[in-house]
């Protein structure tokens, strides 16, 4: 479906092709039917979010140079993640360590530990109300257990999938279980300025990869028992490479992700 759905955005006339582009051929097992309403002109990348949210794939398109230095993007699929464990990437980052600094972003939830999704059945069933039209809905659920269990009071968001037209229960299901990470829990999503010449470099980073990360600052002051102030995992979700300027020497930014603030 995905590959697809980017086929078409790059077969659209007059211009649409972009040059240079591959598929990865992986499978990821999954089969459903679902229907994108074309009378509704949607954007692709919002029919590729949905995608995203009612299977939790991945996806990145990720440049690249053959074995003649010829240039590519290549559309990357993962399933159920791109990206390597710890245990096979051997990322690490620390502070004080490879590390010039850190930015420690927060970001709060919508206090949700509960999310409805709903969407209208495709076949057009339903009953009348006063003369209107009233739709039969598809409906599915997802709970935060552990915020439940940790005594936290139930808190409710209902969402209404746009722009897809979804076939049963377990379909519903699958998108409020995708949607339920953004807003159960506060996102962590630390900025690692990774010190000119240090290892691991850019170059051999791997969209996706999970790397183990400890703090010692101010911000984050050594435990009494002496190790480190902050320690978790994270996966590595983009960079940016800033060149020398002036007395500025190089230096790259590493975005985390997959972290939350739990209890």
């Amino acid at each position: 479906m995905f590959r697809a759905l980017v086929q078409f955005a790059f077969a659209k006339e007059p211009g649409g092709q972009v040059a240079g582009v591959t598929y990865s051929p992986g499978l990821s097992g999954i089969t459903d039917t679902i229907t994108f309403d074309g009378s509704q002109y949607q954007y692709v990348s919002d029919a590729l979010a949905t995608l995203v949210t009612n299977y939790e794939i991945e996806y990145s398109f990720r440049p690249y140079r053959d074995a003649r230095g010829n240039l590519f993007t290549s559309v990357d699929l993962g399933y159920p993640a791109l990206g390597q464990p710890v245990g096979t990437s051997r990322l690490g980052y620390s502070l004080p360590g490879n590390l010039l600094d850190y930015q420690f972003v927060a970001t709060g939830s919508s206090s949700a530990n509960k999310v409805i999704a709903t969407g209208a059945v495709s076949n057009g069933s339903g009953s009348y109300s006063d003369g209107v039209f009233v739709p039969d809905f598809f409906v599915g659920e997802a709970i935060d257990e552990v915020d439940i269990a940790a005594g936290y009071p139930l808190s409710e968001l209902v969402v209404q999938p746009q722009g897809a037209v979804y076939n049963s229960n377990a379909q519903m299901a699958n998108y409020a279980g995708g949607y339920l990470p953004s807003v159960t829990d506060t996102q962590l999503t630390p900025i690692l300025i990774l010190a000119p010449g240090s290892q691991p470099q850019v170059k051999d980073l791997t969209l996706g990869s999970w790397a183990d990360v400890t703090l010692t600052s101010p911000m984050h002051p050594a435990r009494p028992n002496g190790q480190p102030g902050f320690s978790d995992q994270g996966r590595v979700v983009g960079w940016t490479v800033y060149p020398p300027s002036g007395t500025q020497t190089e230096y790259a930014w590493i975005n985390m992700g997959g972290m939350v603030m739990s209890p």
